[in-house]
């Protein structure tokens, strides 16, 4: 079964946050089976109004998400106080 935009827009967005698809459901206010469906491709659409709710609440999530930290690095030797020449 073809994926549709939703249904990519879904999988995309879960794989990329941390927030799972009864979250994403919650927010959207949609049977969090819907989403299973979407992310299991058991489901290839939704209701048009479930669509929009599901893309309200992404962008919702993803607003509100806090940006992942930065990778650890170790520090410069001027930074502990050594030469750098």
């Amino acid at each position: 079964m073809k994926k549709t935009p939703i249904a990519t827009e879904v999988v995309e967005f879960l794989k990329s946050h941390s927030v799972t698809g009864a979250q994403l459901a919650e927010a959207a206010g949609v049977n969090p089976v819907i989403i299973s469906r979407l992310r299991t491709g058991k489901r290839a659409d939704v209701l048009s109004a479930n669509a929009d709710a599901i893309r309200a609440a992404i962008n919702e999530l993803r607003d509100s998400a806090i940006p992942p930290a930065a990778p650890a690095t170790a520090p410069s030797s001027e930074e502990v106080g050594g030469d750098a020449a």
